[in-house]
């Protein structure tokens, strides 16, 4: 019991002691700030993937529309191709009637 007294009385000195009551909310205060400074990094590094995951994203859509207009482009010459081919079938078979 009397362990407990002396313990509880080294507790309230070193409390109501101002200058270890500074020391220790000074120490809170710098872990504090220097685990503010990591998660702002560590922020700001997530934001810079976000960008580049972004920027990629938008990248892979130019590319899926240069080939959708490409596509596009072969089939309107497929299409072009085969109205040419029936315009000669259609003229050969008339200069044969005729």
């Amino acid at each position: 019991m009397a362990i407990i007294i002396e313990l509880a009385n080294a507790i309230d000195g070193f409390v109501d002691n101002p200058t270890t009551a500074r020391e220790i909310l000074a120490d809170q205060i710098k872990r504090l700030i220097r685990s503010i400074r990591c998660k702002y990094n560590e922020a700001i590094c997530d934001n810079e993937i976000i960008r580049r995951q972004n920027a990629e994203g938008v990248e892979q859509m130019v590319i899926a529309d240069l080939h959708q207009l490409r596509a596009n482009a072969q089939n309107q010459v497929k299409g072009m191709i085969t109205s040419m081919d029936e315009l000669k079938a259609e003229k050969l078979l008339l200069q044969r009637m005729y």
